[in-house]
This record gives structure tokens, sequence and C-alpha cells, in this order.
């Protein structure tokens, strides 16, 4: 909450009306961010080094969590809103030894029971038809595969098995390089809007996961589906 508190009352500058003033805004801007993580720094930075380090000595980690801190020492840094999400992902996921495994190190990718009912919970109604597939270079991929196509059959959507492929073969340029991804991709090739594209970003945000995202609409795809749910591999911890 203290966290959270903080973001909201951080205020950035307003943009300027005349385009000759846009040096001036990013300069502005540039001092609102830095002045923000120097003070965000100075509140949580202590206790965020203490969580991680003792998250390492229980072999337990969050990929996005390392990298959200690790990336706000670097040029150009944003704001690290994204981390009490992922402080809350955590807690969320501390309960008991079932849960804890999709934060054990070395990291796999698995659906404990809490993100199962979550996500299917967000799934319904039903609404798409996807194509799962999985690397056929990633040990865990097919589990991981599994467990979301099962999900997915119980929430009521259509699921076509993609089985082993080679995701190398897709040339997915994605915009989200994120460790928050847990390896997966979802290839959009309906046109835009897509609606079961925005029930599936939103469904697996509930579990923690920004899925890595690209378009294929140019026909080298299948297109009696929705979209490709693809699973690579997980992001390692640092």
């Amino acid at each position: 909450m203290e966290m959270q508190a903080f973001f909201i009352s951080a205020t950035p500058p307003n943009p300027f009306q005349e385009p000759s003033e846009n040096g001036a805004y990013g300069r502005a801007w540039n001092k609102f961010v830095a002045d923000t993580l120097a003070e965000f720094g100075h509140r949580f930075g202590e206790r965020l080094f203490a969580l991680t380090s003792d998250l390492k000595v229980l072999s337990l980690a969050d990929v996005q969590l390392d990298l959200d801190i690790s990336m706000m020492g670097l040029p150009p840094s944003g704001l690290p809103n994204d981390i009490p999400v992922r402080l809350a992902y955590i807690a969320d996921h501390l309960e008991n030894e079932e849960e804890r495994a999709i934060l054990r190190v070395p990291l796999r990718g698995r659906l404990t029971p809490k993100d199962t009912k979550k996500f299917k919970a967000s799934l319904l109604p039903p609404t798409g038809k996807l194509l799962v597939g999985y690397s056929q270079e990633e040990a865990d991929a097919k589990d991981y595969a599994a467990d979301f196509s099962r999900v997915f059959k119980a929430a009521g959507w259509t699921v076509i098995p993609g089985g082993p492929v080679n995701i190398a073969d897709f040339k997915i340029y994605s915009s989200t390089p994120s460790a928050a991804t847990m390896g997966i991709t979802i290839v959009d090739v309906k046109p835009i809007p897509n609606i079961v594209i925005d029930r599936l970003m939103a469904a697996l945000k509930e579990i923690g996961i920004v899925p890595a995202y690209d378009r294929k609409d140019r026909g080298e795809l299948r297109t009696d589906v929705d979209a490709y749910f693809l699973i690579a591999a997980v992001p390692h911890a640092f």
C-alpha cells in the first residue's frame, strides 16, 4: 500500500503546448524520472534488496522483480511501477509449498492451483479458439502447454493441439522484452480488433504473466483459429 501510494502521489510534468518546447519538456520529464527513482530508492531500496536476498536464501526468485530492480540503474530508466504488482504476486504464492513452486529456482513453467483457479475464472464466459504449441527444445514446455490446455478446455475454449514446434520458424518480433512473459507468446492471426486477444491478455495478467505478442496477417499461418498460444523457454532468474 505504501509503495502504491508513492506512485499515485508522484506527479509528472504537464506536456507543453508549443512544439518548440518539446526539448524543455523532455528535460523536465527526465528530471522527474530521476528524482522519483532517487526517492523510490531512498524509501524502498533497502527493503527490496533484503527481500530478494531472503528469497534467494530459500532458492526462490521472481524474474520480473529482479529485472525491474536491475533496470532502475540503467539509462534510460523508466519508473518501476511494475514492482508493486510483482510484490503482490510473490505474496500470493508464498502460503504453501505447492504455490511456492512457481518461484522455485530453477524456474519451471507450471500453473499452480491458485493460478489455475484464477485463470479459469478470468476466461469465462468462453470466447475463443486457440492453437497451443510448445518449443520442441524446452523440456518443461510440453507440461506447461498441457497445463494451459486443460484450463482453456475447462473454461469452454476450443483448443487445437499444435504439438512441438520450432519457435524460430515463426519469426516473431515482439515488443514485449519482459521476464514476465514466462516464455509465452501470443500470435494474433485475425483482423484488428480481436476480442479474443484482449480477453487472453487480461486473463494472463491476472496470474502475473505479460505475454510477448506478435501479429501475422499475411496468410503464413492458419486462420481457422483466433490466435496461436506458443510456449518456449521460461526466463532464468538473475
